[in-house]
């Protein structure tokens, strides 16, 4: 069962890329050159060895399906047949798993809100893909993929980046800096913690925070 749940939702996030507008009316064969090509998902590195991002295990999940060509086959089955959203399989909003996990699972947590429990970021119900997050701020600020990997430019917007891929994605700010230019997970908390700086000072800088984080909550 925590197999089948793990790959489910791994499928499920890998195609994030492909749920957004304008991909609706696309045939399966379409969203899977889409979603396999596309640079901000780690989709390509569990298709081809010289694909794959170096912070990034695969062998976990490819071990679980029969390496890289079950997985392709996996995906392209998931397009062709669509597939249901796992998390809504959630129980008490931060466990996902079958009863017996559920039962294990609360034996953890701690009276309160759901927002109060320990390592509450690893337990959040949605996640995106680091290219849903990109793809958005790229439309909301007006800008390209290059520019995002520039350093020393566009710090509020490459914040912005910063934070929302940390506080949005299943990925370490590792992981975010080899996305925004090779930079070491040092930069990618300064990047963080100076973009919070500016915002309790600019209104703008608030505002377009929070009109690009909320396209992302109406896709989660």
């Amino acid at each position: 069962m925590r197999t089948i749940i793990y790959l489910e939702v791994s499928r499920y996030l890998h195609l994030n890329s492909v749920r957004v507008r304008g991909m609706g009316s696309l045939d399966y064969q379409d969203k899977w050159q889409h979603a396999k090509g596309y640079q901000w998902s780690s989709l390509p590195g569990y298709m081809s060895e010289r694909r794959v991002i170096p912070v990034i295990d695969y062998d976990l999940l490819l071990s679980m399906v029969g390496g890289r060509r079950a997985y392709r086959a996996f995906i392209i089955d998931g397009l062709k047949r669509g597939i249901e959203n796992p998390f809504k399989k959630v129980q008490n909003r931060i466990i996902l798993g079958d009863a017996n996990f559920a039962r294990k699972a609360k034996r953890f947590l701690k009276r309160g809100s759901v927002r109060e429990q320990p390592s509450y970021r690893d337990l959040v119900v949605s996640t995106l893909e680091p290219e849903v997050v990109v793809g958005i701020l790229q439309r909301e600020c007006g800008i390209s993929e290059e520019s995002l990997k520039v350093r020393n430019s566009n710090g509020v917007i490459r914040g912005i980046a910063a934070e929302l891929l940390y506080k949005y994605c299943e990925i370490t700010q590792a992981q975010i800096g080899h996305l925004l230019g090779a930079i070491d997970y040092m930069s990618v908390s300064q990047l963080r913690r100076r973009l919070k700086e500016k915002m309790q000072q600019d209104v703008e800088i608030r505002k377009r925070y929070a009109e690009v984080e909320a396209k992302l909550k109406r896709l989660m």
